[in-house]
């Protein structure tokens, strides 16, 4: 997924298959299987599975914006 931001919402992910990782500009967490991680507004990030496919819970405030940093 592209590089992004959302500046008015956290967004919460819950692993349910697979493993998830998240890539922050210095640094990445793997997500696995019944990890749940918060990224908080306004930091960018991108997510790819690590392997297989992931299946994956994303939550984030109705209607919230997304910015793109690329």
């Amino acid at each position: 997924y592209r590089w992004h931001h959302h500046p008015d919402s956290d967004e919460t992910f819950y692993c349910v298959d697979g493993e998830l990782i998240i890539e922050f500009d210095a640094s990445e967490v793997v997500v696995r299987p019944g990890d749940f991680i918060t990224v908080p507004a306004g930091t960018s990030h991108r997510t790819r599975p690590a392997g297989d496919p992931s299946v994956n819970l994303t939550f984030e405030r109705a209607g919230a914006a997304t910015g793109f940093d690329d």
